[in-house]
């Protein structure tokens, strides 16, 4: 499967919107206004990161990977704690996500 900036891009606006809705869902159904804003922070620090790679590549990757290795390690704590969903469905998203930006360094932007 060819890697591509553009693929690169939907995976993690694709992954920034599922947390931006989380987030809300959140909010409505429990009224957890930290839901809404650590969700809405995290998705827009995501998407600013994709912009960062347009300038620096090395420092957008890095910011991308660091976003979803503390989202992985927080949705973990929360499945561990509490129960599967959301928090572990949110974690295995976390880790897939965050293999593919992994192995994505790797490769040259097309």
């Amino acid at each position: 499967m060819k890697c591509t900036m553009d693929r690169f891009d939907n995976i993690i606006t694709g992954y920034s919107l599922i947390l931006l809705v989380g987030g809300v869902i959140g909010y409505l159904v429990a009224g957890s206004l930290a839901s809404l804003l650590m969700s809405s922070i995290f998705a827009i620090l995501l998407i600013g990161s994709l912009f960062v790679i347009r300038i620096s590549p090395q420092k957008g990757t890095r910011a991308i990977l660091g976003l979803l290795v503390l989202l992985a390690l927080f949705f973990g704590y929360r499945w561990y704690t509490i129960k599967f969903m959301p928090s572990g469905l949110l974690c295995i998203a976390s880790l897939v996500v965050l293999g593919f930006a992994y192995s994505w360094r790797k490769k040259p932007v097309l």
